[in-house]
C-alpha cells in the first residue's frame, strides 16, 4: 500500500469531505497533524563532530526518518532512521536539507520538511606564545581567539597541565596572578564551545627568577664537569637515554654562580645524556637577559679508546633571551657504556652595571626519530637537468612512506620538488637558494633549513661550499677555526708541487693567533681527513698578530714568506689586544730553484727589517697596520720589491710627547728586499704628495707594473678614528722602483669605473690572469657584503660576477689553482657561516 503524504493545506480539506462538509452545530474541531516539529537546526562547526536530533509529533510509532526523495545530502552528513544527524563538516557553508518522516499507521503517513544547516567557522586560539613572567611580580595576559559571536567559547586548562603556584586561567582567557615558582611550565590550553573542545594550543610559560636573587646550589649540582655521572633522565633504560617520547625538561631554574665573592664561581654547567637511535636533537635554553649573555654548546665524548670531547653544535646567537641548538642527523653515541653527549650552558655575569647578578636558566632537550641529513646540495645542470635527492632517516633507517614538501622558499624557474624529496627539472635561474624542507613519515614530521645551489658547470661563474672552517688536529677532533684579520699568500709546499699551497698567518678567533697554517684543498694525493682544513706549520710567529701583510718572493737564493707589521698582542680573548708594530719577518719555504723545502721545516722566522719609525715631520711611529701589500717579483734579486699602501700607523701626537694616536696615511712605502740570505733590505717612503685617497683595509693588486688601489674605508691623511664612508672606486699608482723616487704615473678615480655592490672595506682580493678580483668586505654598518667584482685594466671595465653565498669580511683573500677562496672572515651583524667557499670563474 502506498503511504499517504500529508500536506499542511490538503489534510483539513480531506477531513471536511469525510464529515459531510462540517459540524451541524457550527463547531470546527481541528484534527492533529503528523509533522516534523524541528523548526531549525543548531549550527555546525567546521572540523568538529556534529550531532542533532530531529523531532516529530502525532504519528504512529515507530517513526522512520530519511532524506526526502530526490534530495542528495553532503557526503559528510548522515541521517539515521531515528532522526539523528551526524558528521564532521570540512568547510563553512549554508546547506539546505530536505528530510522525510514516515509513521507506522495504515496507510502510512509521511511528512517532509525543508531545513537550513549553517556550518560556521571553527573557533581557533590565535595566541602563539606567552610573555615571560617574573617570580614575585604580577602577571596578566589575555588569550585571543577567532569565532562567530554566537558561539561564546570558553577557555580551560587541559587535563594534566599545571600552572605555577599563584597563577590561574579564567574562562574568558585571562592568564594572571603572582607566582612564587620559577622555571619552565609546559601547559596546554583548550577552547570549548559548551562541553566540546574545538581547539587546543601548547604553550611554554617561562617564569624568570627575580634579579638579583639568593644563590642556592641547584638540584643537579655538581654539574660543572664533563666527567660527572649521567644527570638527565635518570629513570630511563639505560640511564640518561633520550627518546622521542621522553624529553628532558628542567623546569626548576638552575643557577650559574657568577658572584666572585662566594665559594664556587663557575660560569659553566654540563649535563650528560645519550640517545637511542639516529635522529634530531633540539636544545632550548630559557634565560632572562639582563646582564652578560648565555651560550649553549653540544659536545660529544667519544669514549674509549680515543676519549675525545668534541664540540659538534653551538647556539647561533649571544646576548639574547633564549638560545636554541638543533642538531640534525645525530648519530648513535657508540652504545651506552662509551660515548655520550654533553650540553654545556655558559652564562657568566657582567659587573658593568654595578651588581654581580647570579644568572638563572631552565632548559628542555627533545629528540625526534626523524631527521633530514642533507644540509646543502650542489645541483649542477651541466647544460641539462638536475635530480638531487634530500636524504632523511626514521630511527636511523630509510623512512617507511615519506612525504616531502617545501615549507618555505621559492624554487627557481624550471625546477620542481617531488614528494619523494628530489629537486628535478632544468633550471633557467641559477644561484644559491634557501629552503625549509619538511618530511612527514608515519604521522611524525621534521623540518630543516637547507641550501641548494643551482649552477651550470659548463658556464662557470659560480661558488661552491668546500667543508667547514676546521683545523686539522686529529687529537682534538678537528675543532672549528674561525678567524679574521689574518693574511694569506700562495707559496711552494711539498704537497702542492705545481700550484703551491695556501699559507695563512695570524688572525683573530677567540684569541689573537701567532700560528702559520696551510689550508689544504682536495687536490689529488691530499688525504680526505685533511681536505679543506688548516694544518699548523709548526713555525709560529714571534708574536700573535692581525691586520698585517703577507707575501711570497722567490729570490735566487731561496723562496721566502714575508710577514709585515700588523696589530700585535698577547694571545688572549680581548677584542683589541695590542699595539701596532713595525717588524718585517721572513721564513724560507723553497730553495733557489723554487722547489719546496721538505716539511717539517728546519728553517725559522727571522726579523730582517723594520718599517719606518718616523714620519716626515719627525714624529715617532710605533707601528703600521690595516694596509694593503703587493709584491713585484723580478728575475733579478736587486729588483724584488714589496709595496705597502693605505692603512694607519700609531703616530706620536707631538714630538717627544710619547702619546700616540692611530692615524690614516697616504704614503707609498717600498721595500728593497735583501739580495743575499743574510741581508736586511731597506724601506723607502716615496716622495709623492697624496698619491691616492687615504684609506684603511684597501684592496690592492699589481698588474703590468701598475698598482691598483680599490675599496677600503676612506679617511684623510693624519685623521684619527675609524674613518668615513667605504670606497667603491679605483685609483692607480705606477711606481718607480728606485728608492724614494716619485711615481711614473698616477691615475685618479675619475679615470676608472666604480665597483658595484658597495665596495666595502677589508675585502678579499687577488690578481689572476691580468685582472684584479675583489670580493666581500664590510659595509659602513659593519655588515659583511657578498659582492664579487672583477676589474680588467686592459678594457678598463668592472664586471659584477656571482655574489658569494653569504656576507663576510675581514678575511685574507687568495687565488689558488685558478679559483678564488673564502676561508676566513666574519659577517659581524649579517649572515655568515663557518664554511669555506670556492669560486669557479
Amino acid at each position: 500500500m502506498k503511504p499517504a503524504y500529508i500536506l499542511a493545506l490538503a489534510l483539513p480539506l480531506l477531513l471536511l469531505t469525510a464529515c459531510g462538509g462540517g459540524s451541524s452545530d457550527g463547531g470546527s474541531d481541528t484534527p492533529e497533524v503528523f509533522k516534523i516539529t524541528t523548526a531549525s537546526l543548531p549550527n555546525a562547526i567546521e572540523g568538529v563532530n556534529y550531532s542533532a536530533q530531529l523531532s516529530n509529533s502525532h504519528g504512529t510509532a515507530p517513526i522512520t526518518f530519511a532524506w526526502a526523495p530526490g534530495f542528495t545530502a553532503p557526503a559528510w552528513l548522515s541521517l539515521s532512521a531515528s532522526g539523528g544527524l551526524t558528521g564532521t563538516p570540512a568547510a563553512t557553508a549554508t546547506i539546505p536539507l530536505e528530510v522525510q518522516a514516515t509513521d507506522s499507521s495504515m496507510p502510512a503517513l509521511v511528512a517532509i520538511r525543508a531545513l537550513n544547516l549553517i556550518v560556521v567557522a571553527r573557533p581557533a586560539i590565535t595566541t602563539t606564545s606567552l610573555p615571560r613572567a617574573i617570580k614575585g611580580t604580577a602577571y596578566s595576559d589575555q588569550l585571543a581567539y577567532t569565532t562567530p559571536a554566537t558561539l561564546n567559547p570558553t577557555f580551560a586548562l587541559a587535563a594534566g597541565s599545571t600552572l605555577p603556584t599563584g597563577l590561574g586561567l579564567t574562562q574568558t582567557g585571562v592568564l594572571g596572578g603572582t607566582t612564587t615558582d620559577g622555571g619552565l611550565f609546559e601547559i596546554v590550553v583548550e577552547l570549548l564551545v559548551g562541553a566540546t573542545v574545538v581547539d587546543s594550543a601548547a604553550f611554554d610559560l617561562v617564569v624568570y627568577e627575580s634579579i638579583p636573587y639568593t644563590y642556592v646550589e641547584d638540584a643537579l649540582e655538581p654539574n660543572d664537569s664533563t666527567g660527572t655521572a649521567t644527570q638527565l633522565l635518570p629513570g630511563a633504560t639505560p640511564a640518561g637515554r633520550l627518546t622521542a617520547s621522553d624529553p628532558a625538561v628542567q623546569a626548576t631554574p638552575l643557577t650559574l654562580n657568577s658572584d666572585l665573592n662566594i665559594t664556587k664561581p663557575d660560569g659553566d654547567d654540563y649535563f650528560k645524556f645519550n640517545i637511542g637511535n639516529v635522529g634530531t636533537i633540539k636544545i632550548e635554553v630559557f634565560y632572562r637577559w639582563l646582564v652578560g649573555e648565555v651560550d649553549a654548546t653540544l659536545w660529544f665524548y667519544t669514549g674509549a679508546p680515543t676519549h675525545q670531547v668534541l664540540p659538534i653544535a653551538e647556539s647561533a646567537t649571544t646576548q639574547s633571551d633564549d638560545e636554541t641548538i638543533v642538531y640534525h642527523n645525530a648519530q648513535l653515541s657508540g652504545g651506552f657504556t662509551t660515548g655520550y653527549y654533553y650540553l654545556q650552558v655558559h652564562a657568566p655575569a657582567d659587573a658593568t652595571i654595578g651588581l654581580w647578578n647570579r644568572n638563572a636558566y631552565s632548559f628542555r632537550i627533545t629528540f625526534n626519530d626523524l631527521t633530514i641529513a642533507t644540509e646543502q646540495l650542489e645541483a649542477d645542470s651541466a647544460g641539462g637537468s638536475v635530480n638531487e635527492q634530500v636524504v632523511a632517516y626514521n630511527q636511523g633507517a630509510n623512512p617507511t612512506s615519506p612525504s616531502f614538501s617545501i615549507a618555505a622558499g621559492v624554487l627557481p624557474a624550471g625546477v620542481s620538488f617531488t614528494t619523494d624529496g628530489r629537486f628535478t627539472g632544468t633550471p633557467t635561474q641559477f644561484g644559491l637558494y634557501d629552503f625549509t624542507v619538511e618530511m612527514e613519515d608515519g604521522g611524525v614530521s621534521v623540518q630543516r633549513d637547507i641550501k641548494v645551489r643551482f649552477f651550470d658547470s659548463n658556464a662557470g661563474d659560480y661558488w661552491q661550499i668546500r667543508g667547514e672552517r676546521r683545523e686539522y688536529n686529529p687529537g682534538a677532533g678537528d675543532p672549528l677555526l674561525e678567524s679574521f684579520g689574518d693574511a694569506m699568500t700562495v707559496a711552494p709546499h711539498p704537497d702542492y708541487p705545481t700550484e703551491g699551497a695556501i699559507y695563512v698567518s695570524g688572525g683573530f678567533g677567540s684569541q689573537m693567533l701567532d700560528s702559520v697554517r696551510v689550508f689544504h684543498t682536495d687536490r689529488a694525493g691530499i688525504p680526505t681527513a685533511k681536505q679543506f682544513k688548516f694544518e699548523d706549520l709548526g713555525k709560529p710567529l714571534p708574536v700573535p698578530v692581525r691586520y698585517h701583510g703577507m707575501a711570497f718572493l722567490q729570490h735566487s737564493y731561496g723562496g721566502y714568506l714575508y710577514v709585515i707589521g700588523g696589530e700585535i698582542g698577547a694571545a688572549s680573548g680581548a677584542h683589541t689586544s695590542g699595539d701596532l708594530w713595525r717588524s718585517v719577518l721572513r721564513l724560507q719555504v723553497a730553495n733557489g730553484a723554487g722547489n719546496a723545502l721538505s716539511q717539517p721545516l728546519s728553517t725559522n722566522w727571522e726579523v730582517v727589517a723594520e718599517l719606518p719609525d718616523t714620519d716626515p715631520s719627525g714624529k715617532a711611529i710605533l707601528g703600521w697596520a690595516e694596509f694593503g701589500v703587493v709584491v713585484d717579483d723580478q728575475a733579478n734579486d736587486a729588483d724584488d720589491r714589496i709595496y705597502l699602501l693605505g692603512g694607519r700607523y700609531d703616530l706620536e701626537d707631538s714630538i717627544g710627547s710619547n702619546t700616540f694616536s692611530r692615524t690614516f696615511h697616504d704614503a707609498v712605502l717600498m721595500y728593497e728586499c735583501p739580495t743575499a740570505p743574510s741581508g736586511t733590505g731597506t724601506w723607502f717612503r716615496k716622495t709623492d704628495a697624496a698619491p691616492y685617497t687615504a684609506r684603511r683595509f684597501p684592496a690592492v693588486g699589481m698588474i703590468g707594473g701598475k698598482i691598483y688601489i680599490a675599496a677600503g674605508r676612506e679617511g684623510t691623511a693624519g685623521q684619527t678614528g675609524s674613518g668615513a664612508a667605504t670606497a667603491d672606486y679605483i685609483e692607480m699608482y705606477q711606481p718607480d722602483n728606485h728608492q724614494a723616487n716619485a711615481a711614473i704615473s698616477i691615475g685618479a678615480k675619475t679615470q676608472f669605473p666604480t665597483l658595484t655592490g658597495g665596495g666595502g672595506y677589508y675585502p678579499m682580493f687577488a690578481t689572476m690572469n691580468g685582472q684584479l678580483y675583489i670580493w666581500c668586505g664590510w659595509d659602513s654598518a659593519f655588515h659583511g657584503t657578498k659582492a664579487l667584482n672583477r676589474f680588467d685594466p686592459a678594457g678598463n671595465t668592472v664586471t659584477r660576477l656571482c655574489d658569494a653565498d653569504w656576507g663576510t669580511g675581514f678575511g685574507g683573500g687568495v687565488v689558488h689553482d685558478g679559483k678564488l677562496w673564502i676561508i676566513s672572515g666574519i659577517g659581524h651583524g649579517a649572515d655568515s657561516e663557518s664554511k669555506n667557499l670556492v669560486y669557479q670563474p
